[in-house]
């Protein structure tokens, strides 16, 4: 059954093995396609592949089944960070931490977003 298998999947991802896990994950959302757990698998999945724009497309989609998982918002916000689109990032990041202003993760991802975005924002003002 699905949850058998989407604690099968997460055995495989916690132990590196992403090609199980994935395989796992399509089967329960070909069967089950709004299974939220299944599709933040699947985004990170994305992410680990280096597919940033899949992942934001399946995290966009989990955030309109549910709106205010914290988790989902941190990770829109790193895969927005590794696709270089920084102020984006930072908006996830900031409802991520409107939602859940104690967890340190959090709050730390949000302050290397902005980090990040000052340096580049400062070396496009630089001029050699």
């Amino acid at each position: 059954d699905i949850e058998h298998r989407m604690v099968l999947g997460e055995y495989y991802y916690d132990r590196s093995q992403f090609e199980d896990a994935q395989t796992l994950f399509d089967e329960i959302l070909k069967e089950e396609p709004t299974n939220l757990d299944a599709l933040v698998f699947r985004g990170l999945l994305f992410i680990e592949n280096v597919e940033y724009d899949n992942a934001i497309q399946v995290y966009k989609k989990v955030l309109d089944l549910d709106p205010d998982d914290e988790v989902v918002w941190d990770n829109l916000g790193l895969a927005y960070e590794y696709n270089k689109e920084s102020i984006k990032s930072i908006q996830a990041f900031e409802k991520a931490h409107q939602l859940v202003p104690e967890d340190l993760e959090i709050s730390q991802h949000l302050a290397i977003a902005h980090l990040n975005s000052q340096n580049r924002n400062f070396m496009l003002t630089c001029n050699p």
